[in-house]
């Protein structure tokens, strides 16, 4: 069996997704290939679409919202959206890519490859299995345009969304997302002294050097911080200025696997990406969101507080009463981490694996 994984890279998370579909999929005996479907629309468009995310995300954050509200608006329109004739436009030259290696499922864990291959299938160059994997507790804007087998989402409460965007229930299969098979539960017992990990996702977003300094009046004096700045070399240079000489205070640039810095953690703190939740809330961290990107990330955000997931700060005093709350309460973490099990399959790529696989065999 051989499976076409489909990613585009704008942030960390999609091709998280996809090697750990890899990852699941190989285990079985599932040949695959990775590719990232922007890539067939050309090298210098590829690059435009991941600079211009990674440039929007660290440097005009507030962007995000005013394009979801665009997107959420745009959808109502019964005709093809912008987003979809683009990614329409180069799919031909995926096709060739897959008739060569003939695949006998595709995955997409991104967008524009689900409207890729939503064309192909249209025109009946693609016959397939399709599987769509959602990296967010939330439908993204023009999910409904994208036509696969099966849909693959994080959490119960996105069933409710189907009705109002047209998306059949019955396609929609509550995996999880697909995090690294590194990522296995743990039995959370609080540690003394505290470990905090404050995370600005894969390319350090956020104001990670203030959120250092707020932090550094609110940490008990024995307790230890590991602030990871991923790719942004700017932001790593200012969070160790602001950390300055604390010996509490840790910081890194790029960590892979962010994962093996939260198998010791008491609490993460980080912005709403939904891997990088997920995988935290796989392994069994206690969470607190801030800095949330208006949009995807907010709505990420909401769900965790509303099912008592994680907490949600939305400003600086909202941090330091969450922290304080949180470090002072062994018992509130452990609950918080018996949520996180009860509601969070513990192997999603593993379970969308085998249902694509069974797919294939039922024809």
């Amino acid at each position: 069996m051989r499976a076409m994984i489909l990613s585009t890279h704008t942030g960390g998370g999609h091709d998280a997704a996809a090697q750990a579909m890899k990852e699941a999929l190989e285990e079985r005996g599932v040949i695959c290939e990775v590719l990232d479907s922007v890539a067939f629309g050309g090298k210098r468009f590829s690059d435009k679409v991941s600079q211009t995310y990674i440039r929007t995300v660290v440097r005009h954050p507030s962007a995000f919202g005013t394009i979801y509200r665009i997107g959420e608006a745009v959808r109502k329109s019964p005709l093809p959206s912008p987003v979809y004739l683009v990614n329409a436009s180069y799919a031909r030259r995926l096709a060739a890519q897959i008739r060569a290696f003939a695949p006998d499922l595709v995955v997409c864990t991104h967008l524009f490859a689900g409207q890729s291959m939503t064309y192909l299938r249209r025109r009946g160059l693609y016959r397939g299995v399709l599987g769509m994997v959602q990296t967010d507790y939330t439908f993204t804007p023009f999910a409904e345009e994208v036509r696969p087998d099966i849909f693959f989402v994080g959490h119960p409460d996105m069933l409710e969304e189907c009705s109002r965007i047209h998306i059949d229930e019955k396609r929609v299969c509550v995996s999880g997302i697909p995090v690294s098979l590194a990522c296995v539960r743990r039995p959370y017992v609080p540690h003394t002294p505290l470990r905090l990990v404050l995370a600005g996702g894969s390319m350090g977003a956020g104001d990670l050097p203030e959120t250092v300094r707020q932090l550094r009046n609110i940490l008990p004096e024995n307790a230890r911080l590991l602030v990871v700045s991923g790719s942004n070399e700017e932001a790593e240079k200012m969070a160790r200025e602001a950390a300055g000489e604390d010996t509490r205070i840790e910081v890194r640039g790029r960590v892979s696997p962010l994962s093996a810095c939260m198998q010791d953690a008491d609490v993460l703190i980080t912005k709403s990406g939904g891997l990088t939740i997920t995988e935290a809330m796989v392994i069994g961290v206690p969470l607190v969101i801030y800095q949330a990107i208006e949009g995807c990330e907010t709505i990420n955000a909401g769900l965790l507080e509303r099912h008592g997931l994680g907490m949600y700060a939305r400003n600086p005093g909202e941090l330091e009463t969450c922290l304080r709350r949180l470090m002072d309460s062994p018992d509130e973490r452990v609950e918080m981490v018996k949520r996180q099990h009860e509601q969070i399959p513990p192997q999603p790529a593993r379970a969308a694996a085998d249902r694509l696989i069974q797919m294939v065999k039922n024809g």
